[in-house]
């Protein structure tokens, strides 16, 4: 889904925006709480639940409740295993990822497991007891 360019919008970074669900603990714990090796990387990264994502993706609560999301500088949203492939080809240690998830195989497989994994994210952390991190703010800077 492309958007209006985002480009001088101080919260997005060089290399986008990463939305997670800071109700998640699973969420919390494997994005919110490692902002800091996405910053190194371009990222900036803030939970759905301020007021501003909703605004400036033009997309609604329960829509970025069902995946994480990346919003690029040049306004497009990407969720699920195009969120990833992005990523990761922004980490050069990640870029094997990246060409993997490109092959149609790998893709399917790996869009069937982060479907699998994203509906149950909520149990995943009430048994893992991983604690949503509700308190994180992005660094808008």
């Amino acid at each position: 889904m492309k958007l209006i360019k985002q480009e001088s919008d101080p919260r997005i970074g060089t290399a986008g925006l990463i939305i997670f669900d800071g109700s998640c603990g699973a969420c919390s714990t494997f994005i919110g709480r490692r902002h800091r090796f996405f910053e190194r990387y371009g990222f900036k990264v803030a939970p759905l639940q301020e007021g501003w994502i909703s605004e400036i993706t033009s997309l609604d609560e329960s829509t970025l409740l069902q995946s994480i999301h990346l919003l690029t500088p040049d306004g497009e949203v990407l969720r699920g295993v195009d969120f990833f492939r992005n990523v990761a080809g922004k980490v050069w240690w990640l870029k094997p990822i990246n060409l993997l998830l490109g092959v149609a195989l790998f893709r399917r497989i790996f869009t069937n497991l982060y479907d699998f994994v994203a509906k149950r994210r909520n149990r995943i952390s009430r048994v893992c007891r991983l604690e949503s991190n509700a308190s994180y703010r992005s660094v808008q800077r």
